[in-house]
């Protein structure tokens, strides 16, 4: 979840947008977006992340298998990214130019896997996510 900002630069930590990406549901897995913004008539949050830029990020997982709720990570930004979130819509760009839905910009993979470390057998959990721009 990132926090948008309007365009005035005032930060409202109750603006969150989101995308939903379903995983090994068949061949509509297609994401979803989420917004919970209480956005007036006609106005366009927008924010803007530069490359370099971190941000913190919690990983959660849930369900009758396993739970995760991991402190804050920090996710660095490789490349600017916009994001344009109005009542309907959430819109994504590398140029402000050219804005399309999450699905549209990003491609990805994430891989889940068990180690053993060599120093002392114990077995942990190693979790990986590719994402680019397409």
């Amino acid at each position: 979840m990132a926090s948008v900002t309007q365009s005035t630069g005032v930060v409202n930590p109750q603006y969150e947008i989101g995308v939903n990406v379903p995983v090994n549901q068949g061949k509509n897995n297609k994401p979803k977006q989420r917004i919970n913004l209480p956005i007036p008539p006609n106005v366009i949050f927008f924010r803007e992340f530069k490359a370099g830029e971190t941000l913190p990020i919690h990983f959660r997982a849930s369900g009758n298998l396993v739970e995760v709720d991991s402190s804050p990570q920090t996710l660095k930004f490789m490349r600017d990214i916009f994001v344009r979130a109005t009542k309907t819509s959430v819109a994504f760009s590398t140029d402000q130019q050219n804005w399309r839905p999450f699905s549209q910009l990003f491609r990805g993979d994430f891989d889940l896997r068990i180690e053993q470390n060599d120093s002392d057998s114990t077995p942990h959990a190693v979790a990986e996510l590719h994402a680019y721009v397409i």
